[in-house]
């Protein structure tokens, strides 16, 4: 995803293409919750963190939903005729290979649970974090959420 994500930004100097200020912003908010979740991952991984692996999950759901938002204030953009179609299609390869990188965060934070724990599966772990909201999983998604958020801006 990283070589994806390098292509794009590859194609767009070569063509000299430049995003919106309202899109480059929301795309800087993707950027910095992308590199949080990697960051936790890798300590996840390096030192067999659990707690850094209970906060993988609840990042990868605020990023999920974070994502959603951003494509549907590019999709007004594109209808309000502030961003190109040429534009909207790099825009939103971005957003998926960072959804990708989300997920495989997600998997791998599983996985290191369960190499720690052989009693852990990973759907019957992420269905338990996610049905009980209450209570430290749901505190991680609203402080995660507080952090990476956009706003639709109405002008381009």
């Amino acid at each position: 995803h990283a070589v994806n994500l390098a292509e794009l930004a590859k194609e767009m100097s070569d063509k000299k293409l430049q995003f919106s200020e309202h899109a480059q912003s929301e795309l800087n908010v993707c950027v910095e919750a992308i590199r949080e979740i990697l960051e936790l991952t890798q300590k996840a991984i390096r030192e067999n963190d659990l707690d850094a692996v209970k906060r993988v999950e609840p990042l990868e759901q605020v990023i999920d939903e974070l994502l959603r938002k951003v494509k549907n204030h590019h999709v007004r953009r594109v209808q309000a005729g502030q961003c190109t179609l040429e534009l909207g299609f790099v825009f939103n390869d971005c957003l998926n290979n960072f959804e990708r990188v989300a997920d495989h965060c997600s998997n791998i934070a599983v996985a290191v649970l369960e190499s720690s724990d052989s009693h852990v599966h990973a759907h019957d772990y992420l269905r338990a974090i996610k049905s009980d909201i209450s209570d430290e999983f749901g505190a991680s998604v609203n402080e995660y959420a507080d952090r990476y958020h956009v706003e639709y801006a109405e002008k381009a």
